[in-house]
């Protein structure tokens, strides 16, 4: 479960959908480069639309990959039993809603808006979404 909350922390704070995050752990090493403030940033294309993310790597992602040894050691399962897990910790800790991984994309998204008060143009490129529509709910 403790694996499975790890993950579910990076999705948090990358915003990256289940499929793309198994295909950056792939290809993390050309997909992780610095940025222009001299950080690791995840740069790629996302599976659905291609269009390119562009998502700073923050502590608590660096720390979970550090915990586990590097990118591709990190405990990857398929996204269906990787939400069931979800689930059983959503009930163990008592949350009120199910949990599934589309809500770290939607946590991310929220993160953004309300605590870091960015734009929606600017959470738009960071998600790597070709349109703002749906982004306000």
């Amino acid at each position: 479960m403790q694996e499975t909350a790890d993950v579910f922390i990076i999705l948090c704070r990358t915003g990256l959908h289940y499929g793309d995050f198994k295909d950056f752990v792939k290809q993390y090493s050309t997909a992780l480069r610095k940025g222009l403030d001299g950080e690791y940033w995840v740069m790629k294309e996302r599976i659905k639309t291609d269009v390119k993310i562009h998502v700073p790597i923050f502590d608590e992602v660096t720390q979970i990959f550090d915990k586990y040894g590097g990118w591709d050691k990190l405990p990857l399962r398929p996204l269906t039993k990787f939400n069931e897990y979800l689930k059983l910790i959503a009930a163990e800790v008592r949350l009120h809603e199910e949990l599934s991984s589309k809500a770290g994309r939607k946590t991310f998204t929220d993160w953004r808006y309300n605590t870091l008060m960015l734009s929606t143009d600017a959470v738009k490129v960071v998600l790597g979404r070709k349109s703002a529509s749906g982004l306000e709910v």
